[in-house]
């Protein structure tokens, strides 16, 4: 990633641009000149043209993106089980499931949590050491930028103690009793002085998921991203309203709805629900 150095915090800056001056054929409103499309790859629809935002190219040719499956709360707990048998040392194992913990019980994309490589952050997007704080029954975590905060106005977010085998409190407790890094490093450093990655997560989770019976293929459903699709699915399952889940995941917008995958139990109770409206 350009612009970063080992170790070393800097700042990044992020170039943002109206995306109606960007030019696609499909789009209205859009005006500047035509990308070349004649022997390039750029025609395919695999890949939006140049200058055009690869969400709105998808949105206007029907592009579909990889499906994740949801990571349960049980499924996390089963995970957890299988921990001891990856071949990492201690320190790391412990460290991964406060980040597993840490991610379901906050909602937190994984952008929010892990660093870009194993050896560069930004101390402004980045989750730091100092940026966790532990209190009676609780935690706070600071998130600096995030996928929906376009003009980076920091939240901090309380997460508390839930007094399970999986709880995020008692995960991060255990971790930070563990961990030597400086306040200013990313929180997840391993015990080899790198960071921990997105890829190194999924990674870690495909192997968990293998490690419970399931064949390479079916783990491949699954990613860093399922843990925060099933926070929201196991929310709306335990009956928490909607606005409090879209402020747990500080969604903008109700975007956060196509994130909750309703059980077949609970669609079977929708038509006749319809009828017994209809009767009364």
């Amino acid at each position: 990633m350009a612009g970063f150095r080992a170790h070393t915090p800097i700042l990044l800056h992020t170039r943002i641009q109206d995306p109606l001056t960007r030019y696609h054929p499909s789009v209205p409103g859009s005006h500047q000149a035509p990308p070349p499309t004649i022997g390039s790859h750029r025609s395919s629809c695999a890949e939006a043209p140049s200058g055009v935002p690869l969400q709105r190219y998808k949105r206007h040719q029907g592009t579909k993106g990889r499906v994740r499956l949801p990571l349960s709360a049980a499924k996390l707990a089963e995970l957890q089980q299988h921990l001891g048998h990856l071949h990492l040392p201690s320190v790391d194992k412990i460290a991964v499931w406060a980040a597993l913990s840490l991610g379901f019980h906050a909602f937190l994309r994984v952008s929010e949590f892990t660093s870009p490589t194993s050896t560069q952050y930004s101390p402004t997007r980045h989750l730091l050491r100092r940026d966790l704080h532990l209190h009676r029954g609780y935690l706070s975590v600071t998130i600096k930028a995030s996928k929906s905060d376009r003009f980076r106005a920091t939240c901090t977010l309380p997460v508390a103690a839930t007094g399970t085998s999986t709880c995020p409190v008692k995960a991060m407790r255990r971790f930070l009793a563990h961990a030597h890094h400086r306040p200013s490093q990313p929180l997840f450093t391993l015990s080899s002085g790198k960071f921990l990655t997105r890829s190194r997560l999924t990674n870690v989770i495909r192997r968990l998921l293998r490690a419970t019976g399931l064949s390479m293929q079916e783990a491949k459903r699954y990613g860093t991203h399922s843990l925060r699709i099933c926070a929201a699915t196991d929310a709306a399952a335990s009956g928490l309203p909607s606005w409090l889940i879209q402020a747990a995941g500080r969604w903008k917008s109700a975007a956060y709805q196509r994130y909750i995958r309703s059980p077949r139990k609970a669609l079977m109770r929708v038509a006749p629900a319809l009828a017994a409206q209809a009767q009364s």
